[in-house]
């Protein structure tokens, strides 16, 4: 089984080829930059687990947010403008979010740390085109901006994990039918929500079976 160094690795490599390729983007299909030709910082890194470590906790995600990864990676540290990062606690391919402090909660943008992998550059980026390209160094990100995180995502798939292509794409569409338009609000957001938990409902079977869960 590959080490995180060894995916680490295959990601820079990935980097690496494609840099300063790419225009950004925030269309749709930025999620696939190889086809878009265009990405944005967040698509990218997950592009980049689909394409090097397929079948990882965030390849499963089937997509690349600033605020997915803020809500479901596991926070490793966290600061404010001038605090530091604490080296000592980071592993290659955690990711750095960083915030402006301005109209939202979520963080604005993310970098990802390669470390000793990244070709002189420990940060990579996907803010601004063309991209992927190097970046600043951490304490630039910490100092510059308002608020800062460093979270964490399983980039190996799981030892335990024996699932088959046909229920981990059962999985996926699972996710995609639940997911609530980021637009929804008030009883918009409610009728989204029944819609999704309907039609749950309506395929229990047919996905408790594709996914090998015993009825009783």
């Amino acid at each position: 089984m590959p080490t995180i160094d060894d995916i680490a690795e295959r990601v820079a490599q990935y980097y690496v080829a494609h840099e300063n390729e790419w225009a950004y983007s925030l269309a749709s299909d930025r999620m696939n930059p190889e086809v878009a030709r265009a990405s944005n910082c967040s698509a990218l890194i997950w592009w980049a687990a689909h394409v090097c470590a397929p079948g990882s906790d965030l390849d499963r995600l089937g997509h690349g947010y600033t605020g997915t990864f803020a809500r479901y990676g596991k926070a490793i540290q966290r600061g404010t403008q001038g605090q530091h990062v604490d080296r000592s606690l980071l592993r290659p391919l955690d990711m750095l979010l960083v915030d402006r402090g301005s109209y939202t909660e979520d963080y604005d943008h993310v970098e990802l740390y390669l470390g000793q992998h990244g070709r002189g550059s420990e940060l990579w980026g996907a803010g601004s085109a063309p991209l992927p390209h190097r970046s600043a160094s951490l304490e630039a990100w910490c100092d510059t901006w308002s608020r800062w995180m460093v979270v964490r995502f399983e980039w190996g798939a799981s030892e335990e994990d024996d699932m088959t292509e046909d229920q981990d794409r059962m999985l996926r569409a699972v996710y995609n039918a639940l997911c609530v338009p980021s637009d929804a609000s008030g009883r918009g957001k409610e009728a989204a929500v029944a819609d999704r938990l309907a039609w749950m409902a309506a395929k229990q079977e047919s996905i408790m079976d594709a996914v090998g869960v015993k009825r009783s």
